[in-house]
């Protein structure tokens, strides 16, 4: 699992410095909270191994306070080790200038869903990575560069 989750945070943040915050995940209901509005399709990337989907994260977004959240959540049972990053990017060069996370801790191995992340990014981009493990296979995915504006 290190060597993935290290991969996919070194892609996701490279060369940007990048400080990650820890966002305990919301056990009571896996849920970004009221005023949070979830774009089904524009918004929802499978993790996946190869072409198997073993489950999805997923954006919503609060105009009222301009934040973001994200949430990876399983399909099915037999998760583990479930991991969401959520980045969000300079208006300027671009470039991953703030990180929240949730899943990665030492005593951190969710089994259904990670997150919620929120983040502050009204007017700029953000990149959503989650990540999953089933077995001894690891799933990976989400979306660079989205949700602009």
């Amino acid at each position: 699992m290190a060597k993935i989750t290290t991969t996919v945070l070194a892609a996701s943040i490279a060369g940007a410095g990048v400080a990650a915050v820890a966002a305990p995940a919301d056990a009571a209901t896996g849920s970004c909270g009221a005023g949070y509005r979830y774009l089904k399709g524009k918004n929802h990337f499978p993790i996946k191994h190869g072409k198997k989907v073993g489950g999805y994260a997923d954006l919503y977004y609060n105009a009222g306070n301009g934040k973001n959240c994200a949430i990876v959540r399983a399909s099915g049972s037999g998760a583990s080790h479930i991991t969401v990053l959520l980045a969000r990017y300079d208006k300027k060069n671009h470039a991953p200038e703030k990180t929240v996370t949730d899943g990665f801790g030492k005593n951190q191995n969710f089994k259904s869903y990670a997150g919620p992340v929120k983040i502050w990014a009204k007017g700029r981009c953000i990149t959503v990575v989650g990540s999953l493990k089933r077995g001894s296979v690891y799933y990976q995915g989400g979306a660079t560069k989205v949700h602009c504006g």
